[in-house]
């Protein structure tokens, strides 16, 4: 497994290029990206992006940090990522409390690429469920009248592809 922490910076202009934050490279496939905090549950493509400052090692070994801010919403942070026995960890550290306006609103987003898991189950706090074929399901209605895919589930812990260790990911 790989990791890539911004190896890329997002395009200014079209930030939702799925090029950038945190990626994951796993069995010679990327099966991740876009890992950042974002503004929306479910970003599009011209909601707004942070402004990626720099990339440095941090003070545990194999550790990486990068800065970013929404400088114009007064939000700045971090996301330190670094390898544990049979994976490795993400944090998002705040270098202040989350604005109040943000709350609610702000949170760490991972894309999994669809087509890796087209058709393979997943487990939800053990509650099982199959990835669906198509991008089109269920849809809730958000604040402001805003249509949103609605989540296929929602738990403390996730398996992706259990049946298969070469597409496996548990996130807890």
């Amino acid at each position: 497994m790989s990791i890539f922490l911004f190896h890329n910076s997002y395009h200014p202009v079209f930030g939702d290029q799925k090029m950038s934050g945190l990626e994951i490279i796993f069995h010679d496939r990327r099966i991740a990206t876009n890992g950042d905090v974002r503004l929306s549950a479910t970003p599009a493509q011209w909601d707004p992006i942070p402004q990626f400052k720099e990339r440095k090692q941090g003070p545990l070994p194999d550790q990486l940090i990068a800065s970013l801010s929404y400088a114009d919403r007064g939000f700045q942070y971090q996301i330190a990522v670094r390898p544990e026995t049979g994976g490795f960890r993400v944090s998002v550290l705040l270098d202040n409390p989350l604005p109040s306006a943000l709350s609610g609103k702000a949170g760490f987003n991972l894309e999994f690429l669809p087509p890796v898991f087209f058709g393979k189950s997943y487990l939800v706090d053990d509650s099982p469920g199959m990835f669906p074929r198509h991008a089109g399901g269920p849809m809730i209605k958000a604040a402001g009248d805003i249509v949103e895919p609605a989540a296929l589930a929602s738990g403390h812990s996730i398996v992706l592809s259990p049946e298969d260790p070469g597409t496996r990911v548990a996130i807890r």
